[in-house]
């Protein structure tokens, strides 16, 4: 198996896992580590989020930990830096920051960036095992609806 799509499976299973677990807006509809042919994310959640209506900053860094959770899972998962497949994640992330009014430009962002980094990885390390089942079922299945990474993520860990 090419490691593109290894790397690419613990990516999106972080997303998906943290979809499941965080408050963020939207449900979770499909995963996928197939390169989709119409620029559509490969971890679909359904439902939008508009920033400007965010009453609380845990609500904004539970969206940030789930962008950024694919980068920190495919390090762990492959143990090379993967910092130029999380632009895309990165950016999205960013710019969420700035229109609900907590992110920081300056010095400060390097800080602010490697706390919203610490949290992922937090959250990463916790769930580690079903990433594992969510990512090792995606490597099998190629696509995963919302009712299957359920189903991996109650039975990881019990194999």
């Amino acid at each position: 198996m090419p490691n593109d799509r290894r790397s690419t499976a613990y990516h999106e299973a972080a997303h998906a896992v943290a979809s499941f677990y965080l408050d963020v807006p939207g449900s979770l509809v499909s995963v996928t580590i197939d390169p989709p042919d119409n620029g559509v994310d490969l971890t679909h959640c359904q439902g939008s989020f508009d920033p400007k209506d965010a009453a609380s900053r845990p609500l904004v860094q539970d969206l940030m930990i789930q962008r950024m959770a694919g980068r920190q899972a495919e390090e762990r998962a492959t143990g090379r830096s993967c910092r130029d497949g999380a632009a895309d994640d990165y950016l999205r992330a960013k710019m969420e920051a700035v229109d609900a009014g907590i992110y920081v430009e300056g010095g400060a962002a390097s800080a602010f960036w490697r706390e919203q980094e610490e949290l992922a990885r937090r959250f990463v390390d916790k769930h580690w095992h079903e990433i594992v089942a969510v990512a090792e079922a995606l490597i099998k299945h190629s696509r995963l609806w919302r009712e299957d990474v359920h189903r991996a993520i109650s039975t990881a860990g019990r194999e």
